[in-house]
């Protein structure tokens, strides 16, 4: 299996640009691994920082363990199947980058964000896959994050906004 990745050659070299301006040991949790390839393109740009993937998988075990043999080359990755709200309770490690590009709709996307965004250090990164017209629920969780007046959006590419948390 070919680690896909699906994104834009530009927000590719967004993703990559944030993630390769991380300090060492900046910690990157990834909901929606699919593929792998952003998984893969972080890694890349950064091999000092440790990134957590986490995706259902369809529950297909056979695909889990294809992306986990593929992405196996990378030591500073690790890739996690179950579901994000239900299988991580014991979670509890603050992180540098959220990369959510799993849940596209409400109320699962609004679920993730409350549970996850809560372990975003000061300063960090809040990237949103998937901002566009097919998935409007990802527009509206951004704004409402804006209004809050905790985030602020540092850039926007093709559909992947990145926010930065400012508490």
């Amino acid at each position: 299996m070919e680690l896909k990745i699906m994104m834009t050659d530009d927000e590719v070299l967004l993703l990559k640009k944030i993630i390769g301006g991380l300090s060492k040991d900046s910690i990157i949790l990834e909901i929606g691994t699919a593929w792998g390839g952003s998984a893969k393109a972080m890694a890349e740009s950064n091999p000092l920082v440790k990134i957590f993937t986490i995706d259902l998988f369809e529950d297909n075990t056979k695909m889990y363990t294809e992306v986990s043999n593929n992405l196996s080359e990378f030591s500073n990755i690790t890739v996690m199947c179950g579901n994000a709200m239900r299988d991580f309770s014991d979670w509890n490690t603050d992180i540098d980058v959220y990369f959510e590009d799993a849940a596209h709709k409400d109320p699962s996307l609004v679920t993730n964000l409350i549970r996850w965004a809560s372990f975003l250090k000061p300063g960090g990164f809040l990237l949103m896959h998937d901002h566009n017209d097919f998935f409007p629920d990802v527009g509206k969780n951004i704004d409402k994050l804006i209004s809050s007046g905790k985030f602020t959006i540092v850039e926007t590419v093709d559909s992947l906004t990145v926010l930065k948390h400012k508490e």
